[in-house]
């Protein structure tokens, strides 16, 4: 096994090193990783001669970012665990067509609901035992309104909040290899970092027409009293008989 051709992106796998809970992102776009390094070079003597280069302050960074959205992503950024039953109000409309005075909507408002005629005037009323009763003069029966109102609804939640940060992370990339000689995939190239923290700066873009592809970026630190930020490990495939 010596030189190889790596085509793919990798499996992500990322673990909450304070839950033990396990992410995998088997469908990430990217994942990449980038190195940088404090360089400072040396000068002396006649001439002022270039003699060393002071290599310090090695960073490493990762990136990786899904074909799919989860809120598991927008948790980590935000140092908190989903909330598989977390509650909020929400804002809904609906359309609904006047009937003797009266619309029906498919929701359960809290509290006065607004309506909104064609020619954009407004009026708040109150739901009696289902119906809605149109405040007068606002519109007539046959025209088509605009329903707003808050409800209550319950689902998987991220809390945005202030004097939270995102928790450390181990992540794991997988990638295979192929021999170029065979096309074969002859090993498994694992990148290990044991411990990262995802950057709390994220960009949420929801564009018409296009997959909203969640990134995050990692920062990579030195476990404390050891040297080592992380390591790659290629695995040959064992042959099959």
């Amino acid at each position: 096994m010596g030189k190889s051709v790596i085509q793919d992106t990798a499996e992500v796998i990322i673990t909450n090193k304070e839950t033990g809970q396990v992410v995998i992102n088997a469908e990430a776009q990217v994942a990449s990783m980038s190195q940088s390094l404090e360089e400072t070079p040396l000068f002396g003597g006649i001439g002022n001669k270039k003699l060393f280069v002071i290599r310090t302050q090695k960073e490493l960074e990762l990136t990786t970012s899904s074909a799919f959205f989860d809120l598991e992503y927008l948790a980590m950024t935000q140092g908190v665990s989903v909330d598989k039953e977390g509650k909020a109000t929400v804002t809904k409309t609906e359309t609904a067509t006047i009937a003797e005075g009266k619309v029906t909507i498919n929701g359960t408002p809290k509290g006065k609901v607004r309506i909104i005629a064609f020619d954009g005037e407004q009026g708040d009323a109150t739901v009696s035992s289902g119906s809605i009763t149109v405040p007068e003069g606002l519109a007539k029966d046959g025209d088509k309104v605009t329903v707003t109102y808050q409800e209550e609804v319950t689902g998987r939640k991220v809390e945005i909040d202030s004097e939270k940060f995102s928790n450390k992370f181990k992540v794991e990339y997988r990638t295979i290899a192929y021999d170029p000689e065979t096309a074969i995939v002859e090993s498994d190239i694992y990148f290990i970092f044991d411990e990262v923290v995802p950057s709390g700066s994220f960009e949420l873009s929801l564009s018409n027409g296009e997959a909203y592809a969640p990134e995050l970026t990692f920062q990579v630190l030195t476990p404390r009293g050891e040297t080592s930020m992380g390591r790659i490990i290629e695995v040959p495939r064992k042959s099959t008989p």
